[in-house]
């Protein structure tokens, strides 16, 4: 059997576990002992612990699927002149690389400089526009770290600048009826907006040994594509949830008539309990269009509290993923965790989130900016990384979210 599948399956035994502490105590008409809670608790803990297991070895296995499979069906074959050349260009290139996160640029000749790409636009020099193959494993990472990116429509430019799009912002009325030769009703309620993003810059500074770095069994590129990907990763999904659309992305969890208003909020019928109806109403929130492809965004504090939940046939709401590459459902909805979703049920608080995520939209600037700084931290025998990206996020149709509210 598949390991994540196994996983997935002791997590699936943990939860009845701890469903069973509850259930004991709800027959008996009281609440958990101290004892009861205290297992309960590391039932979840251990739960999520095995979730996270599974969901990393299976991210590993389709990263592996996509290096072992032919490029469009085709078997490998005799390699071409032009082919090795090719090889050969990228294998400089990725010895460039390490010189560069090593020592510099000050170290690499002008065959290296032009491998990589220098930008000499820079009025005060020192950046690198980065090999492809370093760009797009960093971007991997910070796609992985952000859940939001797998979901919402992502805009990729090739330079930094504003886009702006047609945003329908009132229906046209019903068609009347009329008879034949009459003329046809005018419409007057229709009105466009505009939906504008504007890529805002991020930055991260890491710090490393440098004599980790020159360690030949240190892989630096892969620890700096990972580490920088990781921290752009996590950056962005806090701001696309809690952003404030000021020099930075609109995040769905933010209040705004620019991006999801008030008026697509859900509340529960207590200030700190959440309750089973309120859960099921979410859905009838939102236009049937998009129940095709409702998500549910929560944080694993509030999710341990909606486990709990049972409807009107004492079934409860949320299912465990069982199969590879599957998570909990929530009244049939996939769901996905994050830290930076709210997790405290007090009075007149945001605890969750319901939408059709490909309305939240990105816009992405694919150039990746890195500056090496050899000598800055040479006191502390330290080599410093800069990474720059540009980006933006903002939700693109209220109707297509509903936010959920403590009363």
């Amino acid at each position: 059997m598949n390991k994540s599948i196994e996983l997935r399956e002791q997590r699936a035994k943990l939860l009845a576990e701890a469903r069973l502490v509850v259930e004991s105590a709800e027959k008996q008409n009281r609440n958990l002992d101290s004892a009861e809670k205290e297992s309960y608790d590391k039932l979840w803990a251990d739960a999520s612990d095995l979730l996270t297991r599974a969901e990393r070895m299976e991210a590993q296995d389709a990263e592996d699927a996509k290096t072992a499979m032919p490029i469009e069906g085709v078997e490998a074959r005799t390699a071409k002149p032009n082919e090795k050349n090719d090889a050969e260009k990228a294998e400089f290139r990725t010895k460039a690389m390490k010189k560069l996160l090593g020592y510099g640029e000050d170290r690499l000749n002008q065959e290296e400089l032009r491998a990589l790409a220098q930008d000499s636009s820079d009025a005060v020099g020192g950046y690198t526009v980065v090999p492809e193959d370093f760009r797009t494993n960093l971007i991997k990472n910070a796609d992985n770290a952000n859940f939001l990116r797998s979901l919402a429509t992502v805009i990729r430019l090739d330079k930094a600048k504003k886009l702006t799009m047609p945003k329908l912002t009132a229906d046209p009325a019903d068609a009347a009826w009329t008879t034949e030769i009459a003329a046809a009703s005018e419409d007057s309620t229709m009105a466009f907006g505009q939906f504008e993003l504007d890529p805002n810059a991020i930055t991260k500074l890491l710090k490393v040994s440098k004599t980790l770095v020159r360690n030949s069994a240190l892989d630096i590129q892969s620890l700096v594509e990972e580490r920088l990907g990781y921290k752009f990763g996590v950056v962005e999904e806090n701001n696309c949830i809690n952003g404030d659309g000021s020099s930075k992305p609109l995040g769905f969890m933010t209040a705004s008539a620019s991006g999801v208003p008030t008026s697509q909020d859900l509340e529960f019928a207590s200030a700190t309990v959440l309750d089973a109806d309120t859960i099921k109403k979410a859905k009838f929130q939102i236009p049937q269009a998009y129940w095709g492809n409702l998500t549910w965004a929560l944080n694993k504090t509030v999710l341990q509290n909606i486990a709990l939940l049972k409807d009107g046939n004492s079934q409860y709401l949320l299912t465990p993923g069982i199969v590879a590459g599957e998570s909990e459902t929530l009244c049939g909805n996939p769901v996905k965790l994050s830290e930076y979703m709210p997790s405290t049920q007090t009075s007149g608080l945001y605890v969750g989130m319901l939408a059709d995520f490909s309305q939240y939209y990105i816009l992405d600037d694919l150039a990746l900016q890195l500056q090496v700084l050899t000598e800055l931290y040479a006191t502390t025998n330290q080599i410093g990384y800069i990474g720059r990206r540009e980006f933006d996020g903002k939700p693109a149709v209220a109707e297509a979210f509903c936010r959920l509210t403590m009363a």
